[in-house]
């Protein structure tokens, strides 16, 4: 576990999303290894049979960044595949890319993001967007993609010759090995548009059938994307007749095998959604206010029922209830139309309600999710954002202030955030306790994190708040923050580093320091809102040691352990001096200041701690006896200077520059010493002190001078 010690001296399944319009979480068991829009083909948006594996903690594993704007990623066995300006496959685990595609047609060149829709049948089908090539303004369109899940290697293609509006994310829909893809063409010579629902071979991408819904003398439009449902497809289409301009608006079933028509009906207007289809009923909104029931067999049109406004959302269904969002979100009987339930939210509904075990999730157009009773419509709570998965009690919202959060579903109280470089303005996904989430070009893995500290925990206090950094298993550095109540979760700096950190603060900059790979040191600088990248500040360390920092006068000192053994000092801006002094092998200088003197400690070959400050020239003994490998830590607190060590029982010693060292106990049961201690002063008379043990940093609290420790809390996984 990880432990601290205050002591106070009188004086911390696969998944996908589409931005709550659609898809919350897909489970490979449930989809049988298809992943696309709105759950399944038949587009229900009940996502109760959900499960996943333990959630994310709220801690980034890894970020990958694309060539461009990324999209709303989609995870399937192990891999996460986004678009971008190329598309990408990357292993889920380790962020590790396996592929990259860059997709390209000269009849419709890709000239912005590349969509990942869907992964089935071992393959990632993509839609691209396109511009008019310049003098050839009917040759651009929606080119669609096909591509080995494996390779990246592109399987099949298709883009029309002419005009081809493949209608965004929602007109593609794969079902029993079948690509339905909804679409229109535009005819220059007849000047119509002509709306088509397409049919492809899944695998090789031969065109099965098409079927089109206008021709010479009308002009027709497919939004939305085809439901599929026991062999039958279902699709709408919208368009008007000419010269008299009237409209008309069907609701089509074909046979999903031959494309033949099984029946058609009309709406009162047009329907800018995607037919749901459940239990024997077909299920569409309409800008004419209504929602509409027809018979899934014949057509037949079961009811209706009108709401305040128009409806632009798909409907779902789910429990024999649809649900519907309006100038309200509506809960209506499947059966017989009959309202159940209204209730009014801030602001248009316009996106589709999501249900998962009962909670019915609304999103408003003023950007709140409100979350609902399902079966009676009672509020439990609401959060501003946009929600994107529910699984295993945890609903995930990403807002517009750069973060993604995680809820309790069942209270709305918040479990973690993490806040990324940039707006999160992509829909992201969650898959086996891991969210994957876009901002900009970037691509953020937060999830349940793996990673064990490795070295002496090093700590500082900047404006109020206690830092805590660790060399984590990955040999990268991590640090966690106390705000006074409550540890935040651990964040990587990266880095590739060969031993501990040290930290120190200046007003409200960080810095940490740490040894390279190439034995040099090397620094990051927070400056109250963002890090620094890696700088180097040369040198050449003793193997496995660690450098010390602090600051004077708002000069940051670093003192290190030579190769030859002696004690170096060195500032940002100046470059390296001997100090003198040999230390122990396989240890660390400390340092600490009080107004503008500086001190630096060591462990002499005698195994006792010595000291001297930067303007004497000798070395002072300290006494005492640390355990072999050891090194000690030094903080200040008001204007007294103390040092901690580990002495050989395993035990931590405590002295000042004037008083002897007294011994302020052994850790209690369960802490056993596996590093040298950290140190820093929160406030004047009051000392933190950390250790590593058994693979955590603890934190003990003393209220009696040091005297006896208290009892070790956990600083909580890493």
């Amino acid at each position: 576990m990880r432990s601290y010690k205050i002591l106070s001296f009188s004086v911390v399944i696969l998944l996908i999303a589409v931005a709550f319009a659609g898809a919350v979480t897909v489970p490979a068991a449930a989809q049988s290894g298809t992943i696309q829009n709105r759950y399944n083909a038949a587009h229900t948006g009940d996502y109760s049979s959900v499960t996943g594996a333990v959630p994310s903690n709220g801690q980034m594993l890894w970020n990958f960044t694309t060539n461009g704007s990324a999209s709303t990623p989609i995870v399937a066995n192990g891999v996460v595949y986004v678009g971008s300006n190329d598309s990408y496959a990357l292993n889920a685990t380790t962020g590790t890319e396996l592929w990259n595609t860059t997709v390209s047609n000269p009849d419709a060149p890709v000239t912005g993001t590349v969509n990942v829709v869907a992964v089935a049948n071992g393959m990632v089908y993509l839609m691209g967007t396109s511009q008019p090539m310049y003098g050839e303004p009917e040759t651009y369109g929606t080119p669609f993609y096909a591509l080995n899940a494996t390779t990246g290697v592109i399987a099949w293609s298709y883009t029309q010759s002419e005009f081809l509006g493949l209608c965004g994310f929602s007109s593609f829909t794969v079902a029993n090995g079948v690509v339905y893809l909804g679409g229109w063409t535009y005819s220059g010579t007849e000047q119509f548009y002509q709306g088509t629902l397409y049919a492809f071979n899944a695998t090789t991408g031969a065109e099965l059938w098409s079927y089109s819904t206008s021709g010479p003398g009308t002009s027709g439009y497919l939004l939305g994307g085809a439901a599929v449902y026991n062999g039958v497809v279902y699709f709408v289409s919208l368009g008007q007749n000419f010269p008299v301009s009237t409209p008309f608006n069907y609701l089509i079933a074909l046979n999903a095998t031959t494309g033949a028509n099984v029946w058609n009906d009309t709406t009162g207007s047009a329907v800018p959604t995607s037919p749901t289809v459940a239990n024997g009923g077909v299920y569409v909104g309409s800008s004419d206010n209504n929602v509409y029931a027809f018979n899934a067999n014949n057509g037949t049109e079961l009811w209706n029922y009108t709401t305040g406004g128009g409806v632009a959302s798909t409907p779902t269904v789910a429990n024999g209830v649809v649900y519907v969002g309006s100038d309200k979100a509506y809960a209506i009987s499947a059966n017989n139309g009959t309202e159940l339930w209204n209730y009014t939210t801030g602001d248009w509904v316009s996106y589709s309600p999501t249900v998962v075990n009962g909670v019915a999730y609304v999103q408003s157009g003023n950007y709140i999710v409100y979350t609902l009773n399902a079966a009676t419509g009672a509020e439990l709570w609401n959060t501003t954002g946009s929600l994107f998965s529910v699984v295993n009690g945890v609903a995930y919202v990403q807002s517009s202030n750069d973060t993604v959060y995680a809820l309790n579903a069942t209270t709305g109280a918040e479990l973690w955030n993490y806040t990324t470089e940039g707006w999160v303005f992509s829909s992201s996904a969650a898959a086996n306790g891991v969210v994957y989430a876009v901002s900009g070009d970037e691509l953020y893995a937060i999830g349940q994190s793996v990673l064990t500290p490795t070295s002496s925990p090093a700590a500082t206090t900047a404006s109020g708040v206690t830092y805590l950094f660790e060399r984590g298993s990955d040999n990268s550095v991590w640090y966690m923050t106390w705000n006074g109540s409550a540890w935040s979760n651990a964040t990587s700096l990266g880095g590739n580093v060969t031993a501990a950190p040290a930290i120190t603060s200046s007003g409200s900059s960080v810095y940490v320091f740490a040894t390279g790979t190439d034995n040099a040191v090397w620094y990051k600088v927070w400056n109250g809102s963002a890090w620094s990248p890696w700088h180097s500040l040369s040198g050449t360390l003793a193997t496995g040691t660690s450098p010390a920092a602090t600051e004077s006068g708002s000069t940051v000192y670093i003192v290190a352990q030579g190769a030859n053994h002696g004690v170096w000092v060195r500032t940002l801006t100046t470059g390296w001096t001997s100090l003198g002094g040999v230390l122990a092998t396989d240890t660390s200088p400390a340092a600490t200041s009080v107004g503008s003197t500086v001190y630096a400690f060591g462990e002499g070959t005698n195994n006792g701690v010595w000291y001297r400050t930067l303007t004497s020239g000798t070395w002072h003994s300290l006494g005492g006896t640390l355990a072999t490998g050891t090194s000690p830590a030094a903080t200040t607190s008001g204007s007294t200077v103390y040092v901690i060590a580990e002495g050989t029982n395993n035990g931590l010693w405590l002295r000042t520059l004037t008083a002897g060292w007294h011994s302020v106990g052994a850790p209690s049961s369960g802490i056993t010493l596996s590093t040298s201690p950290g140190a820093t002063s929160p406030s004047s008379g009051t000392l933190d002190v950390y250790v590593l043990s058994n693979g955590l940093v603890d934190q003990s609290i003393s209220t009696n001078s040091g005297a006896t420790w208290g009892v070790w809390t956990s600083t909580g996984s890493w």
